[in-house]
């Protein structure tokens, strides 16, 4: 898999939130060390107080329970206990 820059394309209900960073580079590694676990991650800017940061997210999934699933997954790899699950989907 490929690290993206931006959400992929399928539609999705839910994604993980799994990290935000100030460095571009941080976020960065923590893509490609989550896509060589084989999820699917991106990272996506965001302005806070007028600095660039970046989000690190995995997704997008059909259902909470894949979501779910792979969250307590991803709280169990140290130093991203905090992850959250965010629902994205249109009503």
């Amino acid at each position: 898999t490929t690290p993206q820059t931006v959400p992929p394309v399928a539609a999705g209900k839910y994604i993980i939130q799994v990290a935000s960073f100030e460095d571009e580079r941080r976020a960065a590694q923590l893509v490609a060390e989550l896509a060589g676990r084989g999820y699917r991650v991106y990272k996506a800017s965001f302005d806070l107080d007028g600095e660039p940061w970046w989000q690190v997210s995995i997704g997008p999934y059909q259902t909470f329970a894949d979501a779910e699933a792979d969250l307590e997954k991803v709280r169990e790899i140290p130093g991203y206990d905090d992850a959250t699950l965010r629902n994205i989907g249109r009503p």
